[in-house]
């Protein structure tokens, strides 16, 4: 996307600041957020977000102390209008940053359902445990509860595939 699609995207004229983008930005999300097709309104949000991000001001670099580490000057709001970047180089920011990514690929996948397939694993998690405390073998259980997250995660449904069935 360049400068002029991303003027087109946020609806705005080439004579535009920073409280126009900002306030463009956020009718035009809201107003996505509110479509009832949720992979549509998701779509519509990460083209608002690429073309925010574009026109956009940089903030302003602010010095790191020994006090303040650099994650501390990150973003609070996990909904943020920037695209998602890693703060730190540490394994658990990309394990979880690899979560994130792996929870909204899911969701895409089980789209409409996911309320169920979150019970379902949620509910498997709780039998594992039930079954480890009764006594039941953990390689077993292990295997069970490996098999049912599987079936959650399912990498073999297509995001895009699906959403070509659906039409």
């Amino acid at each position: 996307m360049n400068r002029d699609d991303a003027l087109k995207t946020l609806r705005l004229d080439a004579e535009h600041d920073a409280h126009s983008i900002e306030q463009s930005y956020w009718s035009l999300v809201r107003r996505a957020q509110s479509q009832d097709d949720e992979h549509k309104a998701q779509l519509e949000i990460e083209r608002l977000n690429v073309a925010y991000a574009l026109l956009a001001p940089a903030p302003e670099p602010q010095a790191v102390t020994a006090h303040r580490p650099a994650a501390a000057y990150a973003p609070a709001s996990v909904n943020s209008a920037r695209p998602a970047v890693a703060m730190a180089d540490g394994v658990p920011e990309a394990i979880l940053a690899w979560l994130a990514a792996e929870g909204q690929r899911i969701s895409m996948r089980w789209r409409g359902r996911v309320i169920e397939a979150g019970a379902l694993f949620g509910a498997v998690i709780v039998l594992a445990v039930f079954a480890l405390v009764a006594g039941a073998p953990f390689a077993i259980v292990l295997v069970c509860t490996a098999v049912a997250a599987a079936i959650v995660w399912a990498p073999w449904r297509n995001a895009e595939q699906i959403e070509h069935e659906d039409q």
